[in-house]
């Protein structure tokens, strides 16, 4: 199945932590691997191609929650599930002359305050890897030649909390969802001071976990107002930076959200939307804030994201989309490549050459393909 081995290599302690840098944050670096590609026609013509760089398959421990983190040697991190949820992993997926070769670093122990379940990675300037598990906020180091996953804070996941929060890394901090409260840690000596931002205990207010940012440090996102039988839509917010400071305001609302939002080069947020079972991908102008459907979705399956030109890109029903704006206002909308009909696509993310990453998931969640999409 997996190698349990660890690759050991140089990976900067918390105790030389100093100053982090947002480049660190989410950014992938293109590797030469070797993979199988396809390639499709969008809806304008144009070539894509879509090319497989390594396909998580097992009985069981195959489910990887993207998106991915990578070094200066181009290796992948990430986090891996099994369909039971009763365990989890910590990998790392490293370059080699026949393509990618997968190594477990840490695996978190079922029946333990570690939880049963994590979400996506999220890496700061010092190699740390910070995530949220089912019993709260983790962060991974290596100490001794050995990973180690110390809890920063406990919480459990809150009702209708998606199984995909992951924390954001700013300059000097993190931010990280902790059931119904937002916490930011910032480098303390050894360890890390904990600051509440908001802390929605009591109130049907609960983060969805997924952040973005601009580059002026703000942290931007998503909530369900929780209650019956089903999540309800939740205030959109910002966490305004203030000298590294963040606090926590309502932006617009209510909209139903089940992901993340995405920030465009022009500080315009874009996110997901369903209103009495229509679905829509929405966006609203940072000179407002009033947000507008600018198109409908069947079946949204990731966050959007955004790049330097102000595409935005997201999975619907098992497609990549493309939104792009037109010169002369307004947006185009076509269809990029569509996957199996069946698959589930998650986890999107752009490096900084614009190439879109993500995870195909099979039907049955027996096979996860983590592939690249480029023009």
């Amino acid at each position: 199945m997996l190698s349990v081995a660890r690759r050991a290599h140089v990976v900067l302690l918390a105790a030389a932590f100093v100053a982090f840098s947002a480049c660190h944050g989410s950014s992938v670096n293109t590797v030469p691997v070797i993979g199988s590609s396809s390639r499709r026609q969008n809806a304008q013509g144009a070539g894509v191609t879509v090319r497989t760089l390594y396909t998580f398959s097992s009985t069981g421990e195959i489910i990887p929650s993207g998106p991915f983190e990578t070094d200066a040697n181009g290796d992948y991190f990430g986090t891996l599930h099994g369909k039971s949820w009763q365990k989890s992993y910590f990998f790392e997926l490293t370059p080699s002359h026949t393509g990618l070769h997968e190594t477990i670093l840490y695996t978190f122990t079922p029946g333990t305050a570690q939880g049963t379940y994590v979400g996506p990675i999220a890496r700061d300037a010092a190699n740390n890897f910070w995530i949220v598990s089912s019993n709260g906020v983790f962060v991974l180091r290596r100490l001794s030649g050995a990973w180690t996953a110390s809890q920063i804070q406990y919480c459990k996941r809150a009702d209708f909390q998606t199984n995909d929060a992951r924390p954001v890394v700013l300059a000097s901090s993190v931010v990280s969802t902790c059931g119904q409260k937002i916490l930011q840690m910032t480098p303390s000596g050894n360890w890390f001071a904990k600051t509440t931002v908001a802390d929605f205990t009591g109130k049907k207010i609960v983060p969805n976990g997924g952040f973005a940012k601009d580059g002026n440090g703000n942290v931007y996102g998503t909530s369900w107002l929780a209650g019956g039988a089903h999540p309800g839509a939740g205030p959109t917010f910002e966490l305004t930076s203030n000298g590294g400071t963040l606090s926590y305001s309502v932006l617009f609302g209510q909209y139903d959200s089940q992901f993340g939002p995405a920030i465009d080069a022009n500080g315009n947020i874009w996110q997901s939307n369903e209103t009495n079972g229509t679905q829509s991908v929405v966006e609203a102008s940072s000179n407002n804030w009033k947000p507008s459907v600018v198109t409908g979705a069947t079946s949204l399956q990731s966050a959007p994201v955004a790049d330097a030109d102000g595409n935005v890109f997201y999975a619907n029903s098992a497609a990549i989309e493309e939104v792009s704006p037109k010169s002369g206002g307004g947006f185009s909308v076509h269809q990029l490549y569509q996957f199996g009909a069946s698959d589930y696509v998650t986890g999107l993310w752009l490096d900084v050459g614009g190439h879109l990453f993500g995870l195909d998931l099979s039907a049955q969640r027996t096979s996860a393909k983590f592939f690249e999409l480029t023009p």
